[in-house]
């Protein structure tokens, strides 16, 4: 199916008659229908639809144009160009502005603007002005509203202003995500720790991993989040140390607390594990455990965390084998396990279902349909609005990959949905929020610190 993304172009005419120094320039606003433009060499047909002037082309929806005409104007000028906001009379001191240098042209002049990181579903208004030496004029205002576009990727601000890194966790907590930790470049770990907030696209730092007490660097660790809470636990160190600690993060007071002695992981030490959350729990297993990079092994045992006492309870081994660096992620009351690398070496395509049981038993693993794509390695996964997605990775011959998935639990049926935008890669991270999904960070030659939103379909496109 083809996608379709609305953007919007207003047409605005400022008209600024040339006057006796110390007069405001008279206004109008004009739209003008059947103009043919380009973007990026592509003709773009415009029609006019309740007096603004829209076009769809395979773009963001959060992203709008507006092209403004001056007319007729004089010396006085110092800057031009549009402003815009929620309020229905936007200005240059209180609202996003383009702003242009210089006068403009002696007859007339094209301005073009470029409104980006715009709110979905959200109404906005636009005028064109000017500033001059004695004061500012302003064109009509232009009335737009964004849509919900579904099945596309949207790029977001990058993370923590471009600090690269691969092998980090993230987690959600309401409709706010949380990321930190992994590694550098360089091989660097990192125990710093950030808040994303979905409406705004930005970004907060918060305490580092480890209370400033203690060493919390590491890569490839686990995380999750369960009754308001996070957790981070496990991974390994810059030289390959393997860790067993596990840290509990509470966003209402920007504090981390380590797990006492007798909470530890019953677990052995181990990186490249999964960590999803189940209702109340806390489920941690598989991966790696080796003394050194050349002995790793991966692991088949699994253990449920309750958060309220920080006690574990052994649960059933995952039944589809030794397993590392596969994908997870949880859709109601079910967890679900992807992918992965077993203890031949060989990169896995197969997935499976867990589901806790009541009254203190273990837990049950369920086969379910193969994921139909190319097996992988150190793949990304999310879960919105009941639905289930896994993408990017590594195949069995090194490859990166960048397709994206989903998987509907009520039919056990996987289908293909719209390629990531950003470059093939493995080791990213991913969460929910606001009913999205987000992916970003990860290794593709170099380690990444770009940001994505996923619109899933079924959500908000009717409304």
């Amino acid at each position: 199916m083809k996608n379709i993304s609305f953007a919007i172009i207003l047409i605005a005419l400022l008209a600024a008659c040339q006057k006796d120094e110390g007069e405001s320039f008279t206004t109008y606003r004009d739209v003008t229908n059947g103009t043919v433009v380009t973007l990026n060499g592509v003709y773009l047909h415009m029609k006019v639809e309740k007096k603004d002037t829209i076009i769809y082309l395979d773009d963001s929806p959060t992203t709008v144009q507006v092209i403004s005409y001056f007319n007729n104007s004089d010396t006085s000028i110092i800057r031009y160009g549009h402003c815009w906001g929620t309020d229905n009379t936007p200005t240059i001191d209180k609202d996003s502005i383009s702003s242009i240098q210089g006068k403009l042209g002696i007859n007339s002049a094209v301005v073009t603007s470029w409104m980006t990181k715009l709110r979905l579903m959200q109404k906005y208004y636009v005028r064109a002005y000017v500033v001059t030496k004695y004061d500012t004029a302003y064109g009509a205002a232009s009335v737009f509203e964004t849509k919900y576009v579904p099945n596309i990727w949207l790029p977001r601000a990058q993370v923590f202003s471009g600090r690269v890194r691969h092998g980090a966790v993230a987690f959600s907590i309401g409709d706010k995500g949380y990321l930190g930790t992994g590694e550098s470049n360089t091989f660097v770990c990192y125990d710093d720790f950030y808040e994303y907030d979905a409406v705004n696209d930005t970004w907060k730092q918060l305490a580092d991993v480890g209370a400033g007490v203690e060493d919390g660097r590491r890569r490839f660790a686990v995380g999750f989040s369960v009754l308001g809470k996070g957790y981070i636990g496990l991974g390994e160190s810059s030289n390959g140390v393997q860790k067993g600690d596990f840290w509990e993060y509470n966003p209402a007071t920007n504090v981390w607390t380590k797990f006492a002695q007798n909470q530890v992981f019953p677990g052995s030490i181990r990186s490249k594990a999964v960590g999803i959350s189940i209702q109340n729990f806390g489920y941690v297993g598989l991966g790696e455990y080796g003394a050194t990079l050349e002995t790793r092994s991966p692991l088949a045992d699994f253990y449920q965390l309750d958060p309220a006492t920080k006690t574990w309870k052994r649960q059933a081994d995952f039944v589809g084998g030794k397993r590392s660096q596969a994908a997870s992620f949880t859709v109601g009351v079910y967890g679900y396990v992807v992918g992965g690398i077993d203890e031949n070496g060989t990169v896995k395509g197969d997935f499976w279902s867990f589901v806790p049981q009541a009254g203190g038993v273990d837990g049950d693993w369920h086969e379910q349909n193969d994921f139909p794509a190319t097996p992988r390695k150190q793949a990304t996964a999310f879960a919105v609005n009941g639905i289930g997605y896994v993408l990017l990775g590594e195949d069995g011959n090194g490859n990166l990959l960048r397709d994206t998935w989903s998987y509907n639990p009520t039919t056990d049926v996987w289908t293909q949905k719209a390629e990531f935008r950003g470059n093939a890669r493995r080791q990213a991270v991913a969460f929910s929020a606001n009913n999205r999904g987000f992916v970003g960070t990860g290794y593709d030659g170099t380690s990444r610190s770009d940001f994505w939103e996923y619109l899933p379909e079924g959500l908000l496109e009717n409304k």
